[in-house]
């Protein structure tokens, strides 16, 4: 319900910076093109209602005894697009991370991962190589080239 007297004020966009991301998307790991991701937090349990919601829409296979792990997760950087992201971490992504990283010492790195499909298996692979910028070289000039 409007009033004839309440002023409305324009609003202007530039006048206006984002201050945080309240929700963010997944980013699915392609299998046909390497992933550049930077992580900017730990892999742990997903405690969002979303991840809850998931779970319990997964059917029992079995006597109902079936017990359906929350997700794992982990807040990235999509090194390509600079878009900040929700990971789904595979096991075996998780797995190996966590053994050659202790601590969650990978967090605050950026990774060049590549995902394979195991030949007959219901898994994926993955090649990781953590990245780092170049250093830059503070060398002298060649010899014969001066500055002029």
């Amino acid at each position: 319900m409007t009033s004839d007297n309440v002023a409305y004020q324009q609003f202007n966009l530039d006048d206006y910076e984002v201050v945080r991301n309240v929700t963010l998307p997944f980013l699915i790991l392609s299998e046909t093109e390497p992933n550049y991701i930077k992580f900017n937090t730990a892999i742990e349990p997903d405690k969002t209602t979303f991840s809850e919601r998931v779970r319990r829409s997964r059917k029992d296979e079995g006597d109902g005894s079936k017990k359906v792990e929350p997700m794992h997760i982990a807040e990235v950087v999509n090194l390509k697009t600079g878009e900040v992201a929700r990971l789904v971490c595979h096991d075996v992504l998780e797995s190996t991370l966590t053994e050659a990283y202790k601590d969650a010492g990978y967090v605050g790195k950026a990774f060049k991962i590549e995902k394979t499909k195991a030949t007959g298996k219901r898994y994926f692979n993955f090649t990781i190589r953590e990245l780092q910028p170049k250093q830059k070289s503070d060398a002298a000039p060649a010899k014969g080239s001066a500055k002029r």
